[in-house]
């Protein structure tokens, strides 16, 4: 099945003369992807490896939910890049 992406949910916001800065809110989203990127970094140095399950049959498992749970960051970092872009072109 389909996993549901934050993208496919949430609307990006619309420029008005009394809303936020759509400027400030693409550096805002910029500072998010950062701090995920990093976060992905360090989740990937903290996979499972194999050799910590050694004679274990449900390495596979473990090792497909890790796999999920990068690409759910990774499926942040793209929401928050297409926002920070939508943002960054409505500050024009």
């Amino acid at each position: 099945p389909k996993r549901l992406k934050s993208m496919d949910i949430m609307p990006f916001p619309d420029r008005t003369l009394n809303g936020s800065s759509m400027a400030q809110m693409a550096e805002d989203h910029s500072k998010a992807i950062l701090s995920l990127e990093k976060a992905l970094s360090d989740m990937a140095s903290a996979a499972p490896h194999p050799r910590d399950y050694i004679r274990r049959e449900d390495y596979p498992a473990v090792q497909a939910e890790y796999q999920a749970q990068l690409n759910a960051v990774r499926d942040l970092i793209e929401f928050h890049r297409l926002k920070a872009m939508h943002c960054f072109n409505q500050a024009r």
